[in-house]
C-alpha cells in the first residue's frame, strides 16, 4: 500500500500516539483511572510483603554516619554539636591514611568559624 517506508513508519507512530490519546480521554471520561487507583491501593501492602530481589552491598563502600550515639561518645573530645571543623579534618586525615578513593560529606558548614 505504501511505497515509502519512512511514510509507513510515520503513520504507524501517529496511529500509536492517537490511540494512546484516545484511550486516555475515554479513560478520563469513564473514570476508569479510579479503578486502577483502587487496585493499586488494595495491592500496595501485598506488593511490599513479597520479598524483593536486592543487590548485595559492595564491601568496598563504607558509610561513616554521625548519629546520636557518636555525638555522645565524641562529646569529650570535640564538644557539643555542631562540632568544630577540626573534627572533620581529623576524620578526613584518618580516611586519607587508609588510601580511600573518595570522601563525600552530606552536611552544611554554615557560618564563620574562628
Amino acid at each position: 500500500m505504501f511505497k515509502n517506508k519512512n511514510l509507513k513508519n510515520l503513520l504507524y507512530i501517529l496511529a500509536v500516539i492517537f490511540s494512546f490519546i484516545f484511550l486516555w480521554v475515554i479513560g478520563d471520561i469513564t473514570h476508569i483511572n479510579r479503578l486502577f487507583k483502587s487496585f493499586e491501593a488494595r495491592t500496595y501492602d501485598l506488593r511490599f510483603a513479597v520479598p524483593m530481589i536486592t543487590a548485595k552491598p559492595d564491601p568496598n563502600i563504607v558509610i561513616l554516619a554521625i548519629d546520636d550515639d557518636s555525638i555522645e561518645i565524641m562529646e569529650n573530645e570535640f564538644g557539643r554539636w555542631p562540632w568544630n571543623r577540626n573534627a572533620y579534618t581529623k576524620s578526613i586525615e584518618f580516611l586519607e591514611s587508609a588510601k580511600v578513593n573518595s570522601i563525600a560529606f552530606d552536611l552544611m558548614f554554615i557560618g564563620y568559624q574562628k
